[in-house]
């Protein structure tokens, strides 16, 4: 005897809402006296198990961006303190000349 077969299937009604179904079959004999396979099936609507299982799978996106996301500040920070003392300098240098880019002594 087969064993029972199981699949899923979307179906777009006139309504334009998405149905997902489960269909499961189960080969029986007997029934009729013909050599054809008659099958018991089943058909179970999978709707809110698919709608879960997106808003999951957008929920783990998001959170492999924030990660990325935070991964690229951290880096920024790491660049931008190395960079400090530089900055100190180049601020030394403007200020020995007397230049301020707001204000009346702009010796440029």
């Amino acid at each position: 005897m087969t064993a029972k077969q199981r699949s899923e299937r979307q179906n777009e009604p006139r309504e334009g809402h998405t149905v997902w179904g489960e269909m499961t079959g189960l080969p029986i004999s007997g029934l009729s006296s013909s050599n054809e396979r008659d099958w018991l099936c089943t058909v179970v609507d999978i709707s809110a198990h698919k709608a879960t299982e997106k808003k999951l799978q957008r929920s783990l996106r998001l959170e492999v961006l924030g990660e990325l996301a935070g991964g690229v500040a951290l880096d920024f920070n790491a660049a931008a303190r190395q960079n400090r003392p530089a900055g100190g300098a180049i601020r030394d240098a403007v200020s020995a000349r007397h230049w301020h880019p707001d204000g009346p002594g702009d010796s440029r």
